[in-house]
């Protein structure tokens, strides 16, 4: 499987247009191409829709179209009257593809995956051998950073090699400005190498008050596993983690970063 920037030549005109050709009309045999697209850039998100519609004005299907981050799945509900449903008109730019299977990396909503014809939605726990490997085979108390990541953090823990057990957390906002007002969780961590579990990183405020909160109470280690990496801030905000793993980093340069192990 190729990814889009792989497979095409691509332009944006003066005016903010993307054009793309494919190189050589490449594609598989049957006429089925199988797509991977990386939309971390409304420019991105262009490009493959052009990339399809190539495609098939030359006959050829698309098989299997994987996009690790589904775009506008934070956006999955209306908030105030006057807004859209981003993830309902995302969803609707994918479906156009007409692809026979959709996959995804751990949507952060139900809500995508109910909107995205024959979706196939990979979650966080697919992972967790490759983290237990790779960690020398650590024993890690999993860690749930609030409400929404429980069910899934236990999913991890028991495909999870070793796994002390799982810790759920909470975070309190200030409902008019969204900013983190509190972390707690539930529990002793005295002694326990730490793994908080999530789907994304953004700026990392809940990660870097939890595990400021998790040495305090007494932690060996304190380490992060989210499968988007977007970092917003950069890495420096996070001076109470010893590592972080990661599946799809927005930033390629931060792949060089010794904190940072990317699993492919």
């Amino acid at each position: 499987m190729k990814t889009v920037s792989e497979i095409v030549e691509s332009f944006k005109f003066s005016g903010g247009e993307i054009q793309v050709t494919l190189k050589d009309n490449l594609f598989e045999s049957g006429g089925r191409v199988n797509l991977k697209a990386h939309l971390h850039s409304s420019d991105a998100i262009m490009e493959l829709l052009l990339t399809a519609d190539a495609y098939k004005r030359i006959g050829v299907t698309v098989g299997t179209l994987q996009v690790p981050y589904l775009p506008y799945a934070r956006q999955d509900r209306v908030c105030a009257s006057g807004q859209a449903l981003s993830i309902a008109v995302m969803a609707n730019l994918i479906n156009s593809i007409g692809a026979e299977k959709v996959v995804v990396f751990d949507c952060h909503s139900p809500v995508g995956l109910a909107l995205i014809n024959n979706v196939h939605n990979i979650s966080k726990a697919a992972w967790a051998a490759d983290i237990y490997g790779l960690s020398s085979r650590k024993k890690y108390e999993i860690i749930a950073p609030d409400a929404g990541a429980q069910k899934s953090a236990y999913e991890f823990a028991k495909a999870l090699p070793n796994a002390t057990g799982v810790t759920c957390a909470h975070k309190y906002r200030d409902v008019t400005t969204g900013a983190i007002t509190g972390v707690a969780y539930e529990g002793d961590v005295t002694g326990k190498h730490c793994l908080i579990v999530d789907d994304i990183c953004d700026g990392g405020a809940t990660f870097t008050a939890l595990s400021k909160k998790l040495r305090e109470g007494g932690a060996a280690s304190v380490e992060l596993f989210v499968v988007h990496g977007i970092f917003s801030r950069g890495l420096e905000v996070f001076d109470n983690l010893e590592h972080i793993w990661c599946v799809n980093v927005f930033d390629k340069e931060l792949e060089h970063s010794a904190r940072v192990s990317v699993i492919h």
